[in-house]
């Protein structure tokens, strides 16, 4: 377990990027509006693709350290030496984050609340859909930044490239999800607040 805590944190959280296997590259949009942004830490839910993208993604970070960059072990990542879940702890959240590929079936609240009692996760972060979701289930949230790169997917007809930006002081997390609208090339953002003590009552 990593235990980091600060009083304000301003985190990344992407999903699946599979570049260059499945996309080309991440939308120079995207790319402008991360760059503008240094974060204190990012979690990858896997998929990333390449050396050049996790450079890419280490350069966003305000402490270039590997402390600060959180990735897991998807389906095709079957060469990188990353552990298949972590969890980390953030301001009093423990974030617990995974691929999802392991769910069966495919992105089950059930199973995924599952996963996250054995991890005794507060918040749980997972990928493999492709798809922004946010769901409250008993409680518990569970987020999925979708992909960042847009990636298809099996699951959903859904190819707009998404992402979350979380701001975690103390017991309180401001959750910012970011889905780009590839038609209208304009960005469509919901904000969510996560009080872990009101969760906990």
């Amino acid at each position: 377990m990593s235990h980091e805590t600060s009083e304000s944190e301003l985190i990344l959280i992407i999903g699946e990027i599979n570049v260059p296997n499945k996309v080309k590259a991440i939308n120079e949009n995207i790319k402008s509006i991360l760059s503008k942004k240094k974060f204190s830490k990012i979690l990858s839910t896997g998929s990333v693709g390449s050396k050049e993208t996790l450079d890419w993604i280490s350069s966003l970070c305000k402490e270039n350290q590997s402390r600060n960059i959180h990735i897991v072990k998807s389906e095709s990542d079957e060469e990188v030496n990353c552990p298949e879940n972590k969890i980390i702890q953030i301001g009093n959240f423990n974030i617990g984050l995974i691929n999802g590929f392991q769910i069966t079936p495919w992105d089950d609240c059930e199973e995924l609340h599952n996963i996250q009692k054995s991890l005794k996760a507060d918040i749980l972060i997972s990928g493999f859909t492709n798809k922004l979701q946010v769901r409250n289930y008993n409680g518990i949230y569970f987020l999925n930044p979708g992909s960042l790169s847009g990636a298809f997917s099996p699951l959903y007809n859904d190819s707009n490239p998404s992402f979350m930006i979380m701001v975690i002081d103390g017991d309180v997390a401001i959750l910012y999800n970011y889905v780009f609208n590839i038609s209208s090339k304009n960005f469509e953002i919901s904000k969510i607040e996560i009080n872990k003590l009101k969760n906990e009552d």
